[in-house]
């Protein structure tokens, strides 16, 4: 398989010569929009937000705030969208791949060939993180989205993200089981595209998720990690966000809170987001990157360069043709793989039954088999 992406700035699309892909904050593609030419980098995930407000803890109104500044309080106090990234690529492909850059503005292109093929689901750890991704599944409506469907084609948001994230931490299977229902649930509108205006299946998106390393204990308790990955614009300043919660000993089932913003410069005085906020402050979320190694996970990457040589790059690629030959600009895989899993496909008859990741006969790959237990962390190779 073979995965393009456009970036509107050069200094960033040549950082995939240290093997490294930029995946913007879930929360500023909820509540921002950047100046990015690629049409679909600013599509907003309406479904995603509104799925997710479902599992929001009830927290009282706060008086002075509008609706959309109350939405961001909510998302701010939630983990599984403070920690989360998200990227996407094109997934090249003969009959769609020539409409699809013909739909672009000129921009710098990169690729990468995954060390997995068109119809798998690739998911994995690193020292800071874990990820997961697979195609996007292109429906006419929201109905038409299956949880299960999404759950066995990107079995990562439960078996890397889950269970990475209460195994060892969280006995309770009930809430275990819970935790996971939770993510699978929340994630699916993000690995389903609803076509609409502005959206097309030329785009055949290819869509990782990475969440920032967080041991949840039950209860609603997560391991006390600063929030780093969230940027807040008060006023013209850029602030980090602390957040702390606790369950009110006032009123029974809410949330309590604090939100704090430390300032970035260093000089600047700690402010309180909801007095900033009912002081009339122009609050806005600040786009943030987590750059994912995609090193030890593809066979070959690099820089391509405009639109006009990326046509002819896919075109060697796809036709036939002589392959782009080793530079500056172009990187093979050497040494150990990332730890994986690498899910392939299976036949139509493994959709009715129950699916686990088991080892496979390649070192660092699973793969989907029935009647089998899910490996734990302690199961996969070092």
């Amino acid at each position: 398989m073979l995965l393009i992406r456009s970036l509107g700035q050069e200094q960033y699309a040549r950082q995939i010569n240290q093997g490294a892909v930029g995946c913007r904050d879930l929360l500023s593609h909820l509540f921002c929009r950047t100046d990015n030419k690629y049409p679909y980098a600013d599509f907003y995930e309406a479904l995603f937000s509104q799925v997710r407000r479902g599992f929001h803890p009830h927290m009282l109104a706060i008086h002075g705030l509008s609706d959309w500044q109350m939405q961001l309080v909510a998302f701010l106090l939630d983990p599984l969208v403070a920690d989360t990234y998200m990227t996407f690529f094109h997934i090249a492909d003969v009959e769609k791949t020539e409409k699809w850059l013909d739909s672009l503005d000129d921009g710098y292109f990169i690729f990468i060939d995954p060390h997995f093929a068109v119809d798998e689901s690739i998911c994995g750890k690193n020292e800071t993180a874990y990820y997961c991704g697979s195609r996007l599944r292109y429906v006419e409506k929201a109905e038409d989205i299956n949880v299960r469907e999404t759950n066995l084609a990107c079995p990562g948001i439960a078996t890397v993200f889950a269970d990475s994230e209460t195994y060892g931490c969280c006995s309770d299977i009930n809430e275990r089981t819970i935790y996971t229902f939770n993510l699978i649930a929340s994630f699916t509108p993000l690995m389903n595209r609803i076509l609409g205006p502005g959206t097309s299946e030329t785009e055949n998106e290819f869509r990782y998720l990475i969440r920032r390393k967080r041991r949840y204990y039950g209860r609603g308790l997560y391991s006390p990690i600063p929030n780093t990955s969230t940027l807040i614009s008060c006023d013209g300043k850029t602030y980090k966000v602390q957040v702390r919660t606790w369950k009110s000993s006032q009123v029974q089932g809410v949330l309590d809170f604090s939100i704090n913003l430390i300032p970035c410069d260093g000089r600047s005085k700690q402010l309180d987001l909801i007095t900033a906020m009912q002081n009339g402050s122009d609050i806005n979320i600040v786009p943030h990157f987590y750059n994912l190694d995609i090193k030890g996970t593809s066979n070959r990457w690099g820089y391509i360069g405009n639109k006009d040589k990326c046509k002819r790059f896919i075109e060697r690629e796809l036709k036939g043709g002589v392959r782009h030959r080793k530079g500056r600009d172009y990187h093979t895989h050497h040494g150990e793989w990332d730890r994986l899993i690498a899910v392939r496909k299976m036949d139509d008859s493994y959709c009715d039954g129950d699916g686990v990741i088991l080892r496979s006969p390649e070192y660092g790959a699973y793969e989907m088999k029935q009647g089998q237990r899910v490996l734990n962390d302690k199961d996969l190779p070092a």
